[in-house]
């Protein structure tokens, strides 16, 4: 029996430190058929020469440049490692994407154009000083220079971004609240 048309996708979104990964890796393991991948990691991959694409020169050309990658490169990078992960896979769960709008928007039409079933987004709230903490935590257990870890300015413009574009339009999760 073939698998249904399309690929299924959800998009785990939040400021740094709310737990998108956390969250896709544990419905992971309960769910071994779902792949999850962060958008960050993944262009790391590309950049780094870890993980292949089509787009490879793009990527290391913008990240040499310190230039934001233009929204159609970008939707289609995340739109090629879906399509790498659809075989044997019943759903996959994206983190750290979109960036905005524009991403988003490319990222529809892509879609749509290549059998992809957007089932939805769920956004992850977490409370701010919990969130820069989490991030410094990280930033320091990863060895990165102290002038690298994260401010709470930089934690702001993280959290204005995903508040701007998933607004209404996001299933709102308040599991880690409680934690803080």
């Amino acid at each position: 029996m073939s698998k249904p048309s399309g690929i299924d996708v959800v998009f785990v979104a939040g400021a740094p430190g709310a737990g998108k990964t956390t969250v896709s890796e544990g419905y992971q393991k309960l769910h071994p058929s779902t792949d999850q991948f962060g958008a960050g990691e993944l262009i790391w991959g590309i950049r780094s020469g870890l993980i292949d694409s089509t787009y490879a020169d793009i990527v290391r050309q913008a990240a040499d440049s310190h230039l934001h990658l233009p929204d159609d490169i970008y939707s289609r990078l995340i739109r090629e490692r879906i399509e790498r992960a659809a075989d044997g896979s019943d759903a996959i769960l994206v983190t750290g994407f979109p960036h905005d709008h524009g991403d988003w928007s490319v990222f529809r039409r892509e879609a749509t154009e290549n059998d992809i079933n957007i089932l939805g987004s769920i956004v992850l709230e977490v409370g701010r000083d919990t969130s820069i903490a989490r991030m410094q935590r990280r930033d320091i257990e990863s060895g990165a220079e102290p002038i690298l870890v994260l401010s709470p300015e930089e934690y702001l413009l993280y959290e204005e971004r995903y508040h701007k574009l998933m607004g209404r339009h996001a299933i709102r999760l308040d599991c880690y609240r409680a934690a803080a």
